[in-house]
């Protein structure tokens, strides 16, 4: 495998913006199972509502030309910051895959994949903690 990356990101009082490209290239050593040469461009934003909430989020494109596969992942998530370390928070995340793509929202293993061309929505609350 091989991967290529370019990003960067600008602060502009209390929102922060990033975007970047990642490309993926995955030589297979079965004849019969095709390279997979993947694109991945993200725009993502943070912002600072108040000390203690933030509202982030992405939207994310995968492109593989060769599978003739797209999708676009959108995320959205709340953040309430009880200390430095210890935060509560909900988001939620929605993948739009073209007519032959089966990309999921998370990696939840067996069973959890669209099939070609469905959307998926993903929602998960939680507790975050540093130690």
């Amino acid at each position: 495998m091989h991967a290529r990356q370019l990003n960067g990101y600008f602060k502009f009082g209390r929102l922060k913006v990033g975007g970047g490209w990642l490309g993926r290239n995955v030589e297979t050593v079965l004849p019969t199972v095709p390279d997979v040469r993947t694109n991945i461009f993200y725009l993502t934003g943070s912002y600072l509502v108040t000390p203690s909430v933030v509202v982030d989020g992405g939207v994310y494109r995968t492109v593989d030309k060769n599978q003739d596969t797209r999708a676009t992942l959108v995320a959205l998530r709340g953040t309430y910051l009880f200390s430095k370390r210890t935060a509560v928070y909900l988001q939620s995340g929605y993948v739009f895959n073209s007519a032959r793509a089966a990309y999921t929202v998370s990696q939840g293993g067996g069973g959890t994949t669209p099939g070609a061309g469905m959307g998926q929505l993903g929602v998960m609350a939680g507790i975050r903690h540093a130690f």
